[in-house]
């Protein structure tokens, strides 16, 4: 029953409530005898790694949101900030822009539902389609950008979900990565 409950619950979005029935459930094969080979076995499973690797990005993003170590104000114009930060150890930079907008959550769902649309709306998008879909926020995609010649275009392979966190702590956000390694057991 822990299973399909998890299930349920991830295929709504609700990451942190599923997260907290697989805790359970993990809890519950430990106390099993045989606990320790069933739990190696969970553990493979698709389904647990991909819910632990949006748990993971998740926790990522909201801490990105509410932690402002490191970060340095490029532009603030009263309603909406962006600033930048160099990565550590990495020679990559980061840019974080905050606000508020007055828009309806379908608007910004959409732009999940529609991932074959993203070329008419992302600059130098020149083809998008949705690969797969793996619960009802939980998409991914392909992007081919557009570059200058000499440069070829670019293409990237997106993952996407949504976090449902309303209910309990009145947030909702959506985390997109390019990175395929971490998904490569689950596609």
């Amino acid at each position: 029953i822990r299973l399909s409950q998890i299930t349920e619950l991830h295929s709504q979005s609700k990451i942190y409530d599923a997260s907290q029935k697989m805790n359970e459930l993990e809890q519950y094969i430990k106390s099993q005898k045989d606990g320790d080979t069933l739990l190696d076995l969970y553990h493979k499973h698709a389904q647990f790694i991909r819910l632990n690797i949006e748990i993971e990005k998740a926790n990522k993003m909201m801490n990105l949101m509410e932690v402002n170590d490191d970060w340095k104000m490029l532009k603030n114009d009263g309603q909406w900030t962006t600033e930048y930060k160099k990565e550590e150890n990495s020679a990559f930079h980061s840019f974080r822009i905050k606000g508020i907008a007055n828009t309806n959550m379908i608007d910004i769902s959409a732009m999940f539902y529609e991932m074959d649309l993203i070329k008419n709306w992302m600059p130098l998008s020149k083809e998008s389609y949705q690969i797969e879909q793996f619960s009802m926020y939980s998409k991914c995609g392909y992007v081919r950008v557009g570059a200058c010649w000499p440069i070829k275009d670019r293409e990237l392979v997106i993952f996407g979900f949504g976090i449902d966190d309303l209910e309990k702590h009145n947030r909702f956000g959506f985390c997109f990565d390019t990175n395929m390694e971490p998904y490569s057991d689950v596609i």
